[in-house]
């Protein structure tokens, strides 16, 4: 009987969020690191990644070298030694040795923590990609080895949520991934159920996210889920080991179409968000959350008023939402976001696989009560706060939780 190694919360970066990251992983908050392409010249990563290594504890640093979209190429932005534009490339037989060398050496040089083996995002299922998978984790282990390197290498698994949520096409890919020589999985599942918010909505996507999770962990692989949010909660109980999120829209959606920009400003800021546990979403700040504060609401979406940090409580001691706008639109927003994720780890790090099912029934049940007063009391949120997807991830999670409860509780304790 195995125990859970994780969760861990990993900061999911660009060129934004580096001094609040940094900030906040002094304070114990957050696992670490991924570095992540968009707009990340080397020698920026080289400083950054310097900084972090000054901090105490030390955070892991994870650098995801590749890039999703065939467009974003030649851009200024973009420049990871020799590496090329576009991992896309790596379909490519002939160089495709080489380029997950340079990829792996990169890493190398920069010191990090956890290597990732980099491959192209696929949209519709084929045999070919698994066929590249295996060639991937080759080249992987033969490198590893060459090197000497004792760290963990993941191979990436980049691909479409369709794919994960058909069981034929599931099945076909884990019987692949569980017969590679490598030590875990770097995962990125991108948005296909046709939402434009970061919560999934697609039921047999998040059973078949449980369910990877779980199969990955049964043959004793480590798995790091990327680019997603509150909904690695639901993969808390099948072992996931760590998930990485970021403070802007595109780092926690993934949609390799996103990296479609090659100037060095970035994605415009989105507004301020209130994120709460409590309902496992966001609210706009200050226009929600003064609708939800008006009907006296507020304390509800605050597990615990008084264990905020210092960042937040401009919000909490403020006699209105709006009385905190200007704090919270520059920067505690962000920070309050980060500090929920490792809220979340804190939650589940010492719990046993019973009580890892129980409180993710539990947060979700809470979130369906809050919403009914919500709705009870005329409150009008925008569609993606109204919590459609509680209901989906309470069935998902459920009907997953029945078909392997006796397998999940005899593997760990």
């Amino acid at each position: 009987m195995r125990s859970y190694s994780g969760p861990s919360f990993y900061y999911q970066l660009g060129h934004q969020d580096q001094k609040t990251a940094k900030e906040l992983l002094s304070l114990g908050i957050g696992r670490g690191v991924i570095f992540s392409p968009r707009h990340l010249k080397v020698q920026q990563l080289e400083k950054y990644i310097q900084e972090y290594n000054s901090i105490t504890p030390h955070p892991r640093i994870i650098i995801d070298p590749q890039i999703y979209n065939p467009k974003f190429q030649h851009s200024d932005g973009y420049d990871y030694g020799d590496i090329v534009d576009s991992t896309y490339a790596l379909e490519d037989d002939t160089t495709l040795e080489q380029l997950v060398n340079e990829a792996l050496d990169f890493q190398l040089q920069q010191g990090v923590d956890t290597y990732i083996i980099p491959c192209n995002y696929i949209r519709q299922f084929n045999n070919a990609w698994l066929e590249q998978l295996i060639k991937l984790s080759t080249i992987g282990e033969e490198w590893k080895r060459e090197h000497e390197i004792h760290n963990d290498v993941l191979l990436t698994v980049a691909c479409s949520s369709s794919i994960i949520g058909n069981q034929e096409f599931r099945y076909e890919l884990l019987n692949t991934l569980t017969g590679l020589d490598v030590d875990g999985f770097y995962t990125v599942f991108g948005n296909t159920d046709g939402n434009s918010d970061i919560l999934p909505k697609d039921l047999e996507y998040i059973k078949g996210l449980c369910d990877i999770t779980f199969r990955l962990k049964q043959n004793d692989y480590i798995v790091i889920d990327g680019y997603t949010s509150y909904a690695a909660i639901l993969q808390f109980p099948f072992g996931l080991d760590g998930f990485a999120s970021g403070g802007f829209n595109n780092r926690r959606l993934f949609d390799p179409m996103s990296f479609d920009e090659t100037d060095n400003d970035g994605p415009r800021t989105p507004k301020p968000r209130f994120w709460s546990i409590e309902i496992l979403n966001s609210l706009i700040y200050p226009d929600e959350l003064e609708l939800i504060s008006e009907e006296g609401l507020l304390e509800k979406l605050v597990s615990d008023p008084e264990n905020v940090p210092t960042f937040a409580k401009t919000l909490y001691n403020a006699s209105s939402p709006a009385e905190a706008s200007e704090s919270w639109k520059r920067k505690a927003s962000w920070q309050h976001y980060f500090w929920s994720c490792q809220e979340l780890v804190n939650i589940f790090k010492d719990l046993n696989s019973k009580q890892r099912v129980d409180k993710v029934f539990e947060l979700l049940e809470n979130a369906v009560e809050i919403y009914k007063e919500i709705n009870r009391r005329g409150i009008r949120l925008r569609g993606e706060a109204r919590g459609e997807h509680i209901i989906i991830w309470l069935n998902a999670f459920s009907a997953y939780f029945e078909e392997v409860k006796d397998e999940l509780f005899t593997e760990y304790n």
